[in-house]
């Protein structure tokens, strides 16, 4: 039922409910979403979790619960799907559900896994048939291990004391915990149910976090069956003065690997400004992101560029026919749709030296 406002107030739009992005399934018959909606009679958010058909455009609630998070199909399913669930304790569940007439939510669904820290910015790829590449962003400490701020050690004061300029960025404080890439394996056992394998961070070591702070998410990487391709902020830059983001690659053997190996960093000659959405295209042989060419400019003009090779250092950018570039619009996310419309053949027609 929906219910009509007779006047719009402040209280009916900051009530009005906030769907998010729609997930399809392989063959986008459904769509998996969640609804936000804040109540000023109770004073509470409520968050649901409902699946819609897209032949009879009916909606239906799969679940109310303000703890569960990102759902999504696995890749090639049609009602199996993955969602994260907050715990107590700062620790995130994984759980697998299936979309089936007549049974309920506690029937169909089941906990493959955790990670013992707040976790977001979930991507699954497929391996094969029965195992799936999962990769997630949680905080790690400065020895590379996971960071939970609800079971870390209290400290019996709140100052902080920093040795550098950059003490803030937005409305965040910086920390000595930063952002990183948590990969691992969701198999299908004999039992027909998926588990986790142990979580690797793909960043220990490296001197480097995604997703970027403080608005960074998915956006910030991509997976695939080859590995990881993310961005990250230039760690030789002064991250007071300058916006310059780097795109790196993490060659998997599997993603059960321990230690990850040493990313692999892209150079885009010329381009000093912050690279964002970088994305695999369908084959996972090539890759391509955004970059701006300003070290400090955030509102720049976002350029096309393709990774022509992922094992080398071989970045071309698209439509250069300008030193501005020949597109008459900024792209803002790359994603894989688009790269299938390209066909690539008609981009790299356009690809200039």
């Amino acid at each position: 039922m929906t219910v009509r406002a007779q006047k719009f107030t402040p209280e009916v739009l900051l009530s009005a409910p906030r769907r998010s992005a729609g997930v399809p399934n392989a063959d986008g018959s459904s769509v998996l979403y969640t609804t936000s909606t804040y109540s000023f009679e109770t004073h509470a958010k409520t968050v649901e979790l409902r699946s819609l058909d897209t032949k009879t455009q009916e909606s239906r609630l799969l679940l109310q619960d303000n703890t569960i998070s990102e759902p999504l199909w696995l890749p090639g399913e049609k009602e199996v799907y993955a969602c994260l669930k907050s715990e107590d304790k700062g620790k995130t569940s994984i759980l697998i559900s299936m979309i089936m007439a007549g049974s309920s939510w506690k029937e169909s669904t089941y906990t493959a896994g955790s990670i013992d820290a707040p976790a977001s910015s979930l991507k699954i790829t497929q391996l094969s048939e029965d195992s799936y590449a999962v990769v997630l962003a949680a905080q790690s400490s400065p020895d590379g291990s996971l960071y939970n701020s609800e079971t870390a050690p209290k400290t019996h004061s709140t100052g902080k004391l920093y040795k550098s300029l950059f003490v803030r960025h937005w409305d965040d404080y910086v920390t000595s915990q930063k952002n990183s890439l948590w990969y691992a394996t969701l198999t299908k056992a004999k039992d027909g149910k998926f588990e986790l394998s142990k979580w690797v961070n793909a960043l220990k070591g490296a001197g480097l976090e995604s997703p970027v702070p403080p608005f960074g998410g998915t956006d910030s990487f991509d997976v695939s069956k080859s590995g990881i391709i993310f961005v990250s902020k230039d760690p030789k830059a002064n991250p007071a003065l300058s916006t310059k983001c780097n795109v790196y690659y993490i060659e998997l053997s599997s993603f059960t690997e321990d230690p990850a190996p040493k990313p692999f960093e892209y150079t885009t000659k010329g381009f000093k400004g912050a690279s964002a959405s970088p994305v695999f295209l369908p084959d996972a042989k090539k890759a391509v992101f955004l970059s701006l060419s300003g070290a400090g400019y955030e509102s720049d003009k976002s350029q096309i560029f393709l990774v022509e090779d992922l094992k080398k250092d071989s970045v071309k950018r698209l439509f250069n026919q300008k030193t501005e570039g020949s597109l008459d619009k900024s792209p803002q996310v790359c994603a894989t749709e688009l790269l299938i419309q390209l066909k690539l053949t008609y981009a790299e027609s356009c690809l200039q030296p």
